[in-house]
Protein backbone atom coordinates (compact mmCIF):
# COMPACT_ATOMS: atom_id res chain seq x y z
CA UNK A 1 0.00 0.00 0.00
CA UNK A 2 2.09 3.26 -1.11
CA UNK A 3 1.57 6.24 1.23
CA UNK A 4 2.89 9.68 0.98
CA UNK A 5 3.98 11.33 4.51
CA UNK A 6 4.67 15.05 5.00
CA UNK A 7 6.15 16.48 8.29
CA UNK A 8 6.02 20.07 8.43
CA UNK A 9 8.20 22.39 10.59
CA UNK A 10 10.76 19.11 11.45
CA UNK A 11 13.06 21.21 13.18
CA UNK A 12 10.62 21.32 16.10
CA UNK A 13 10.02 17.44 16.85
CA UNK A 14 13.81 16.99 15.93
CA UNK A 15 14.42 19.19 19.78
CA UNK A 16 11.85 16.98 21.61
CA UNK A 17 11.28 13.33 22.73
CA UNK A 18 10.00 12.58 18.65
CA UNK A 19 13.22 12.68 17.21
CA UNK A 20 13.73 9.34 17.64
CA UNK A 21 10.63 8.35 15.89
CA UNK A 22 12.32 10.06 12.74
CA UNK A 23 14.69 7.32 12.75
CA UNK A 24 11.84 4.84 12.60
CA UNK A 25 9.82 6.51 10.02
CA UNK A 26 12.37 6.72 7.72
CA UNK A 27 12.81 2.72 8.00
CA UNK A 28 8.74 2.26 7.22
CA UNK A 29 10.47 1.06 3.47
CA UNK A 30 11.23 -1.95 5.25
CA UNK A 31 7.86 -3.28 6.11
CA UNK A 32 6.49 -5.56 3.32
CA UNK A 33 2.70 -4.11 4.26
CA UNK A 34 3.53 -0.54 3.00
CA UNK A 35 5.70 2.11 0.55
CA UNK A 36 5.91 5.35 2.31
CA UNK A 37 7.59 7.89 0.69
CA UNK A 38 9.01 10.66 3.65
CA UNK A 39 9.02 14.68 3.04
CA UNK A 40 10.14 16.96 5.44
CA UNK A 41 10.02 20.55 5.77
CA UNK A 42 12.14 22.60 7.56
CA UNK A 43 13.38 26.52 8.05
CA UNK A 44 16.55 25.98 7.66
CA UNK A 45 19.21 22.67 7.60
CA UNK A 46 20.23 23.04 11.31
CA UNK A 47 18.14 20.40 12.46
CA UNK A 48 20.11 17.94 10.90
CA UNK A 49 22.70 18.33 13.28
CA UNK A 50 20.46 17.11 15.98
CA UNK A 51 20.53 13.92 14.50
CA UNK A 52 22.80 11.17 14.55
CA UNK A 53 25.09 9.54 11.91
CA UNK A 54 22.31 6.52 11.88
CA UNK A 55 19.39 9.25 11.53
CA UNK A 56 21.37 11.58 9.05
CA UNK A 57 22.04 8.46 6.90
CA UNK A 58 18.44 7.57 6.69
CA UNK A 59 16.95 10.39 5.21
CA UNK A 60 18.68 9.98 2.03
CA UNK A 61 20.72 13.01 0.29
CA UNK A 62 17.53 14.67 -1.72
CA UNK A 63 17.33 18.16 -0.66
CA UNK A 64 15.30 20.61 -2.67
CA UNK A 65 15.76 24.50 -1.00
CA UNK A 66 13.88 27.01 -1.33
CA UNK A 67 15.01 30.60 -1.36
CA UNK A 68 12.92 33.85 1.14
CA UNK A 69 10.24 35.26 -1.01
CA UNK A 70 11.37 38.36 -3.06
CA UNK A 71 9.84 41.76 -2.60
CA UNK A 72 8.00 41.11 -5.96
CA UNK A 73 6.55 37.83 -4.73
CA UNK A 74 5.33 39.16 -1.66
CA UNK A 75 3.93 41.87 -2.94
CA UNK A 76 2.45 39.35 -5.46
CA UNK A 77 0.97 37.42 -2.58
CA UNK A 78 -0.38 40.20 -0.75
CA UNK A 79 -2.38 41.71 -3.61
CA UNK A 80 -4.08 38.01 -4.66
CA UNK A 81 -4.80 37.46 -0.66
CA UNK A 82 -6.02 41.56 -0.39
CA UNK A 83 -8.11 40.51 -3.69
CA UNK A 84 -9.46 37.40 -2.16
CA UNK A 85 -10.31 39.41 1.20
CA UNK A 86 -11.10 42.74 1.25
CA UNK A 87 -13.54 45.03 -1.03
CA UNK A 88 -12.22 46.98 -3.96
CA UNK A 89 -10.31 49.42 -2.91
CA UNK A 90 -10.17 48.53 0.56
CA UNK A 91 -6.76 48.65 0.41
CA UNK A 92 -4.37 50.27 -1.64
CA UNK A 93 -1.46 48.87 -3.72
CA UNK A 94 0.65 51.00 -2.16
CA UNK A 95 0.15 49.90 1.82
CA UNK A 96 0.82 46.33 0.25
CA UNK A 97 3.95 47.71 -1.54
CA UNK A 98 4.70 48.89 1.41
CA UNK A 99 4.04 45.84 3.89
CA UNK A 100 5.92 43.64 1.42
CA UNK A 101 8.94 46.27 2.14
CA UNK A 102 8.99 45.82 5.64
CA UNK A 103 7.97 41.95 5.29
CA UNK A 104 11.06 41.60 2.86
CA UNK A 105 13.24 43.69 5.07
CA UNK A 106 12.77 43.39 8.35
CA UNK A 107 10.77 39.92 8.81
CA UNK A 108 13.05 37.44 6.81
CA UNK A 109 10.36 37.36 4.32
CA UNK A 110 7.80 35.79 6.37
CA UNK A 111 4.75 36.06 4.41
CA UNK A 112 2.96 34.90 7.14
CA UNK A 113 3.20 37.27 9.72
CA UNK A 114 2.80 39.83 6.83
CA UNK A 115 -0.47 38.35 6.23
CA UNK A 116 -1.51 38.57 10.17
CA UNK A 117 -0.28 42.01 10.15
CA UNK A 118 -2.95 42.90 7.52
CA UNK A 119 -5.55 40.82 8.79
CA UNK A 120 -4.89 43.29 12.35
CA UNK A 121 -4.64 46.57 10.74
CA UNK A 122 -7.30 45.77 8.44
CA UNK A 123 -9.71 44.94 11.93
CA UNK A 124 -7.80 48.62 13.59
CA UNK A 125 -9.34 50.30 10.24
CA UNK A 126 -12.91 48.52 10.92
CA UNK A 127 -12.61 49.38 14.42
CA UNK A 128 -11.70 53.18 13.67
CA UNK A 129 -14.63 53.07 11.15
CA UNK A 130 -11.92 54.62 8.16
CA UNK A 131 -12.77 53.40 4.64
CA UNK A 132 -9.63 51.66 3.76
CA UNK A 133 -6.63 50.32 5.42
CA UNK A 134 -3.81 52.83 5.19
CA UNK A 135 -0.31 52.65 5.78
CA UNK A 136 -0.77 53.98 9.94
CA UNK A 137 -2.98 50.96 10.24
CA UNK A 138 -0.51 48.62 9.50
CA UNK A 139 2.08 50.51 11.25
CA UNK A 140 -0.35 50.30 14.82
CA UNK A 141 -0.82 46.47 14.17
CA UNK A 142 2.87 46.12 13.89
CA UNK A 143 2.91 47.86 17.47
CA UNK A 144 0.56 45.45 18.58
CA UNK A 145 2.25 41.92 17.95
CA UNK A 146 5.03 43.03 20.20
CA UNK A 147 7.97 41.19 17.85
CA UNK A 148 10.02 43.87 17.83
CA UNK A 149 12.66 45.23 20.44
CA UNK A 150 11.73 48.75 22.16
CA UNK A 151 13.20 51.53 21.99
CA UNK A 152 15.14 52.97 24.78
CA UNK A 153 13.24 55.99 26.32
CA UNK A 154 13.65 59.36 23.92
CA UNK A 155 14.13 61.03 26.68
CA UNK A 156 17.61 60.23 27.55
CA UNK A 157 18.56 60.85 24.28
CA UNK A 158 20.78 63.39 23.00
CA UNK A 159 19.39 66.33 21.27
CA UNK A 160 22.11 65.15 18.22
CA UNK A 161 20.09 61.61 18.66
CA UNK A 162 16.56 63.18 18.76
CA UNK A 163 17.02 64.80 16.32
CA UNK A 164 18.29 62.05 13.84
CA UNK A 165 15.66 59.90 14.85
CA UNK A 166 13.36 62.88 13.63
CA UNK A 167 14.69 62.62 10.27
CA UNK A 168 14.28 58.85 9.98
CA UNK A 169 10.98 59.45 10.93
CA UNK A 170 10.54 62.28 8.15
CA UNK A 171 12.86 60.28 5.79
CA UNK A 172 10.79 57.12 6.21
CA UNK A 173 6.99 58.67 5.52
CA UNK A 174 7.11 56.99 1.56
CA UNK A 175 9.02 53.91 2.55
CA UNK A 176 9.57 51.52 5.37
CA UNK A 177 13.17 52.26 5.13
CA UNK A 178 15.40 55.64 4.20
CA UNK A 179 18.92 55.66 3.25
CA UNK A 180 21.29 57.55 5.55
CA UNK A 181 21.97 59.57 2.71
CA UNK A 182 18.33 60.61 3.00
CA UNK A 183 18.53 60.92 7.09
CA UNK A 184 21.46 62.75 6.88
CA UNK A 185 19.97 65.34 4.68
CA UNK A 186 17.05 65.77 7.03
CA UNK A 187 19.30 65.72 9.78
CA UNK A 188 21.18 69.07 8.27
CA UNK A 189 18.02 70.96 7.18
CA UNK A 190 16.95 70.39 10.89
CA UNK A 191 19.93 71.38 12.30
CA UNK A 192 20.06 74.42 10.04
CA UNK A 193 16.36 75.33 11.08
CA UNK A 194 17.48 75.38 14.38
CA UNK A 195 20.63 77.19 14.60
CA UNK A 196 22.83 74.08 15.68
CA UNK A 197 26.37 72.85 14.76
CA UNK A 198 25.83 70.26 11.79
CA UNK A 199 27.51 67.07 12.88
CA UNK A 200 30.18 65.11 10.70
CA UNK A 201 29.94 62.35 8.49
CA UNK A 202 31.14 60.15 11.43
CA UNK A 203 29.42 61.78 14.15
CA UNK A 204 26.01 60.86 12.01
CA UNK A 205 27.05 57.10 11.90
CA UNK A 206 28.12 56.94 15.22
CA UNK A 207 24.85 58.43 16.18
CA UNK A 208 22.80 56.12 13.64
CA UNK A 209 24.65 53.10 15.37
CA UNK A 210 24.18 53.68 18.93
CA UNK A 211 20.35 54.66 17.56
CA UNK A 212 19.88 51.26 16.15
CA UNK A 213 21.91 49.24 19.63
CA UNK A 214 19.27 50.81 21.15
CA UNK A 215 16.53 48.99 19.18
CA UNK A 216 15.26 52.86 17.77
CA UNK A 217 16.09 52.18 14.53
CA UNK A 218 16.34 49.16 12.52
CA UNK A 219 19.60 48.23 10.05
CA UNK A 220 19.01 46.84 6.69
CA UNK A 221 22.61 46.63 5.48
CA UNK A 222 24.97 49.33 5.57
CA UNK A 223 23.12 52.12 3.59
CA UNK A 224 19.28 51.44 4.69
CA UNK A 225 17.82 52.43 8.09
CA UNK A 226 13.81 52.31 9.15
CA UNK A 227 12.24 53.69 12.81
CA UNK A 228 11.24 50.73 14.78
CA UNK A 229 7.39 50.55 14.48
CA UNK A 230 7.12 50.47 18.60
CA UNK A 231 8.15 54.47 18.16
CA UNK A 232 5.51 56.97 18.50
CA UNK A 233 6.27 59.89 16.43
CA UNK A 234 4.25 62.44 18.19
CA UNK A 235 6.11 61.41 21.62
CA UNK A 236 9.39 61.49 19.43
CA UNK A 237 8.12 65.56 18.27
CA UNK A 238 6.87 66.42 21.62
CA UNK A 239 10.48 65.42 23.48
CA UNK A 240 12.41 66.60 20.52
CA UNK A 241 10.90 70.40 20.67
CA UNK A 242 11.12 70.57 24.49
CA UNK A 243 14.73 69.74 23.85
CA UNK A 244 15.41 71.94 21.45
CA UNK A 245 14.09 73.96 23.63
CA UNK A 246 15.72 73.87 26.74
CA UNK A 247 19.27 74.26 24.29
CA UNK A 248 18.08 77.68 23.42
CA UNK A 249 17.62 78.93 26.76
CA UNK A 250 20.60 77.85 27.87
Amino acid sequence: MPALLVFDEVEFHAKSALRSAIYTLTRLHELQLVQAALVFIARNMDWLKLLDPAERSSLGNFIVRYPPYSKEQLLGILVYRAQEAFKSGAVGHDVLSWLAEYTHAYMQGDVRRALDTLLLAALLAEQEGAPKVEVRHIVAALKQTEIFVAPADVERLTVYEKLTLYAALRASKVNPYARLSEVLEELLSLAEQLGLEPPSQEEFEDIVQRLVDMGALLAEGPARIAPAPTLNAEVVVSILKDSVRKVHVR
